[in-house]
Order: structure tokens, then C-alpha cells, then sequence
């Protein structure tokens, strides 16, 4: 089940909102309490949001959800038909099939809806994992758009281990694109940007999403600059220390979990620099696990599952919490045994992969729509002549964030009612 807390009233009767910490062994149905909070925030709408805004006294930047009609920029982004005729050919490109990406690609979709270059209800997010494939697949089979065209054969998506960068799909839908049969490009995640972006003769118009460190990739010259006309990303540089300090603020956990390779990709889709600054910053203690792989082959994926089940029997008795990075031990297939574990060992737990995860069982992770919208606007200005290296790279919201219900009663956690108030997403 799936409430959707974006559109509250704004006054209600008072509640107590301080924080209440784990205490196991409660025999007062804390499940009941859970539903009853979120019962009167769904129904009366509690405005606390300058209670979570005071957790990010540095990041205190107002932002709204919504395209209202009296928006003055709305021009810049409304749809419009292609000139010549025809619709707008856009090509997806991804590392692999992470959930992350298929979240990202969703949301960019359903910021399309709220801006009109695709009809509504068109997208429609399962409540199980799917591909971005069988999303595209699932769109062509409708009447979804009078302006864009999103094709399975533009759409390529890599393997970790990067021997399909020979694919002859991959090269047939990198011609085309230096060919200028494409209107716009989306490259999701850092594999997938590399392997475009090395071509010199690319120079299609592109938008960027899913990737770890687009500076320190080389992919965009700063925050504010691209340094390449054609290109634009989604930089925000300090979103997963906001993540990491939300997380420690709702749970108060004196030691922390956090299972990565030691490579330099390992690090960085498991925001490792991120977490030990914060760890520092509140003397939270963290319990590390380098013997997993970040990208295994195809052929080692079962071998990954085994492997991070085996860290996390390693780290789970010595701490309070885990954060859960991107890793090849967390594909959606091995998901539910993670999940299983930090139930067994009564671990609340904080996903770098968004709502997908948390569907599944993670008890708290960040939910993608801000973004999307973010990047459909920016998608629809592309479109509309603008050069994406004009285009605004920065990119730094509060977190709205998805929560687990079930989880959370499994675990005995009360958790307080200004984080449930800000939830984008709670599952039960």
C-alpha cells in the first residue's frame, strides 16, 4: 500500500512531534501508533516542514512540487511541436539496470506528464522492479505522446563488465546519434557516460542523471559549467551528506554499517567520502566491509549475492544502523535476502537507491520524483533550442524521502511525526 503525502492541507490538531527512539521490548502496538500518525497527517495535513528544514540549517533553499498555472517560466518548458513535423526522437543510454536508473527514468517520465509533453497516465510505476526497457516497451504500446518519441531501439543499456561496448546495438545507436538522427540523449550513470562521451565525434544534445561525480569523472567542467555545449547534468554535491545527517537525525546511531569495494568505483557508489564526514562530525563509529563487488559480470552476480550476505553477517552485530551503497550485492533479485538480515539482526537502514529499495523492504531511502521534474523541465528546454551548457547544473533540494512502514514496526521504531510529514512515499 502506498500513500502519497505531497498534497496536505495546511493546519491540524496538535500532535507531538518529538523524536522517540527505538525501545524494543515496548508492548504498545507501535505499528497502530504508526498508521494513527500517519492517519492525521494524510487527513489534516500537519505543517512541520521548518522542523526538518532545521536539519539542514545550510541547506535551506524553498522549492515547490507542482507546476501551477500562474508560473511565469512555465513557457520555457510547456510542450511544442517539432519544427518540420514529426516528434522529438529521444535516446536512453544506462550503465545497466540498476534500480536507481529505472527510478531516475521514471521520474523524468512523470515530470513529462506534469509538463505536458506526455499525456496523463501514461506512466504507471509497478509496485515490482522493472527494466527501463520493459518502461519504454510499456509506453510504445500506447497513444502516450503528441510531441516525443521514446523507441526500444534507441534505447541501449550496458553491462557492468563494459565487454558490450562493441555491441553492435551500442554502435548503431552511437551512429545515430552522430549522425544527428536523435533530438536528445539521456545517459544514465557513470559506465554509460564514459563510454558515450569518449567518442569526440559525439555531440548530440544531452542530458545527464545517475552518476557519482561528474566533476571528478571529467564529464562536466564544475557545478555551474558543463564546458561542453551540448551537455548538461544534475550536479548536486552535497546530496548524500544530507541523506547521511536526515538518517542520523531520525535513528541517533552511534555506529554505522557500510559495505564496499576499496576501488575507486566502489567508493564512490557507496558516497563513501560523504558517510566518513559525517561519521566524523557526530563521532558515529564505522563498521566496514571491503569484500564485495561493485561490478560483477554477469556471470558473477550469485557470486556478489554471497558475498555481501556474508559482510553483512560480518558488520550487522557491531553496529546500530546500515547504510546500503550501490553494489552488485544489491541487485533487486538478491534485495529480499538483505532485507531478511536486517530484520534478523534489527537493523533500521538507509538506501542510496531510492524508493525501488525501499518497496522492497529498506526502511528508509530518498525518493527521485523533485528530480525528475527538475530534469523534464530542463529535458523540455533542450528541446526548444536552448544550449544545454546554459542550463543550470545545480541541483540541491532537502531530501524528500520514502519510508517503509513495515519495516519500521518489525524494527520497533516510532519515528517522529515531522519526518513522516515530509515523506514523499510510505509503503506498508
Amino acid at each position: 500500500m502506498e500513500y502519497n503525502l505531497l498534497h496536505q492541507k495546511k493546519h491540524c490538531f496538535s500532535l507531538n512531534t518529538e523524536h522517540v527512539k527505538a525501545k524494543r521490548g515496548n508492548k504498545m502496538n507501535k505499528f497502530t501508533k504508526l498508521l494513527f500518525t500517519v492517519f492525521c497527517v494524510f487527513l489534516f495535513g500537519c505543517n512541520s516542514e521548518d522542523s526538518i528544514k532545521s536539519i539542514f540549517k545550510e541547506d535551506s533553499l524553498k522549492f515547490q512540487t507542482e507546476i501551477k498555472k500562474t508560473d511565469k517560466t512555465k513557457d520555457s518548458f510547456s510542450p511544442e511541436q517539432k519544427l518540420g513535423g514529426g516528434k522529438y526522437k529521444i535516446a536512453v543510454i544506462q550503465s545497466d539496470d540498476y534500480p536507481e536508473y529505472y527510478e531516475v527514468l521514471t521520474a523524468i517520465l512523470q515530470g513529462m506528464q506534469l509538463t505536458g509533453w506526455i499525456k496523463e497516465n501514461n506512466v504507471v510505476v509497478k509496485d515490482h522492479y522493472t527494466s527501463n526497457r520493459e518502461l519504454i516497451n510499456g509506453i510504445n504500446g500506447k497513444d502516450y505522446s503528441d510531441y516525443v518519441e521514446f523507441s526500444p531501439d534507441t534505447f541501449f543499456s550496458f553491462r557492468a563488465d563494459e565487454n558490450n561496448a562493441a555491441d553492435p546495438q551500442f554502435k548503431k545507436v552511437m551512429q545515430r546519434a552522430i549522425d544527428g538522427e536523435f533530438d536528445a540523449v539521456i545517459l544514465l550513470g557513470t559506465l554509460a557516460s564514459h563510454k558515450v562521451l569518449e567518442n569526440k565525434e559525439y555531440r548530440t544534445v544531452t542530458l545527464m542523471d545517475a552518476v557519482s561525480d561528474p566533476i571528478g569523472s571529467g564529464f562536466v567542467e564544475s557545478i555551474d559549467k558543463s564546458g561542453k555545449d551540448f551537455l548538461t547534468a544534475r550536479i548536486d554535491p552535497n546530496q548524500y551528506i544530507r541523506q547521511v545527517r536526515l538518517f542520523y537525525k531520525v535513528i541517533g546511531f552511534k555506529s554505522l554499517g557500510i559495505i564496499y569495494e576499496n576501488s575507486e568505483n566502489g567508493r564512490w557508489y557507496a558516497a563513501v567520502d560523504d558517510v566518513e564526514k559525517v561519521a566524523e562530525e557526530n563521532g558515529i563509529d564505522l563498521v566496514v566491509d571491503n569484500d564485495v563487488m561493485t561490478e560483477p559480470t554477469q556471470q558473477q552476480y550469485h557470486q556478489a549475492y554471497d558475498m555481501y550476505l556474508s559482510a553483512m553477517d560480518r558488520v550487522s552485530p557491531k553496529v546500530e544502523a546500515m547504510f546500503l551503497g550501490i553494489s552488485g550485492g544489491l541487485e533487486p533479485e538478491n534485495l529480499p535476502n538483505v532485507v531478511n538480515k536486517l530484520i534478523d539482526y534489527k537493523l533500521p537502514s538507509f538506501t542510496m537507491e531510492g524508493a525501488q529499495a525501499v518497496k522492497k523492504g529498506v526502511m528508509i531511502g530518498v525518493s527521485g520524483k523533485e528530480s525528475g521534474l527538475y530534469n523534464a523541465k530542463k529535458l523540455a528546454r533542450i528541446l526548444k533550442g536552448e544550449t544545454p551548457s546554459t542550463l543550470d547544473q545545480r541541483y540541491e533540494k532537502m531530501p524528500k524521502i520514502s519510508i517503509n512502514l513495515k519495516t519500521t514496526e518489525k524494527l520497533g521504531y516510532d519515528l517522529p511525526i515531522d519526518i513522516i510529514r515530509s515523506a514523499d512515499e510510505i509503503y506498508q
